[in-house]
């Protein structure tokens, strides 16, 4: 396998991009406020001096999910335009040193495949 292929693979792109998705559509419902004023409802009725109910009731909960969505959606971005397009290219402009090729010796190799052997003679 190429090492290059290696440091430019997104893990899980998938799930990041259904987090993502995900994020952003319940930020962008009243299903954030509406939960925060339930709990903070809930705990009214078990405190005394509920002075931090208009505080919390009082914050937009919804354009602060929103903001968040939108930096997590943005940081997904960047990691796929750093690792797919300008790492690879700051690479093969000479600007960055290419990623260090691991040179596997005769030893390593035997003992890859003894131990490849020993985990198929279990099975």
């Amino acid at each position: 396998m190429n090492p290059q292929s290696v440091i430019s693979e997104i893990n899980a792109p998938i799930l990041k991009a259904g987090t993502a998705i995900t994020a952003a559509v319940g930020a962008n419902t009243n299903t954030v406020e509406n939960a925060a004023i339930q709990v903070a409802t809930t705990l009214v009725q078990t405190s005394a001096d509920p002075w931090w109910f208009w505080f919390v009731v009082s914050i937009p909960w919804g354009p602060i999910a929103s903001f968040l969505a939108a930096i997590y959606t943005s940081m997904l971005a960047g990691e796929w335009l750093w690792k797919k397009t300008i790492r690879p290219l700051l690479t093969r402009w000479g600007f960055m040193k290419p990623p260090p090729r691991r040179v596997y010796t005769a030893q390593e190799i035997a003992d890859a495949a003894a131990l490849l052997d020993a985990e198929g003679a279990q099975r």
